[in-house]
């Protein structure tokens, strides 16, 4: 049963040929630390495809006082631009937030390499990496005001 409808204006921001490239080029980064053959990683790579535009949002989730978290895309060039790469974490450290009445409240920027795992509370929990990606549990405490 549908509850609500949030919607906020954001730019459609298509997918360059640029984008195609660096995300391509991090892939095939990924595939040969794992230590793929050469012929697999070629096989792998002529598969890829790509949409026209990125998507409004990577992530929703719960967040404190009945709030919805909505995390925003990192582009090709926001990647090339941190030089950091996770397949399994395509997400901006940059959230937009919502009331639980789906009224717009602003956003949040998480400092460095964070990833959210779980809120409890007025509490957010998740990992965060050091430059040497070396991970910690770190806790933010929101404030909802």
């Amino acid at each position: 049963m549908l509850v609500r409808v949030i919607t906020r204006p954001h730019d459609v921001k298509e997918v360059t040929e640029r984008d195609q490239r660096v995300f391509l080029s991090f892939m095939r980064d990924v595939f040969e630390q794992q230590g793929a053959p050469a012929a697999a990683i070629d096989a792998s790579m002529a598969r890829f495809q790509f949409a026209d535009t990125y998507p409004a949002f990577i992530t929703l989730s719960h967040g404190p006082d009945r709030s919805v978290w909505v995390q925003r895309v990192r582009s090709g060039n926001d990647l090339s631009e941190e030089g950091d790469f996770d397949p399994q974490d395509l997400g901006s450290n940059t959230w937009d937030i919502f009331d639980g009445e789906g009224r717009y409240l602003g956003d949040v920027t998480f400092p460095g390499k964070y990833q959210p795992i779980k809120v409890m509370d007025d509490r957010i929990y998740g990992i965060a990496r050091d430059e040497f990606d070396v991970q910690s549990m770190k806790v933010y405490r929101v404030v909802m005001e």
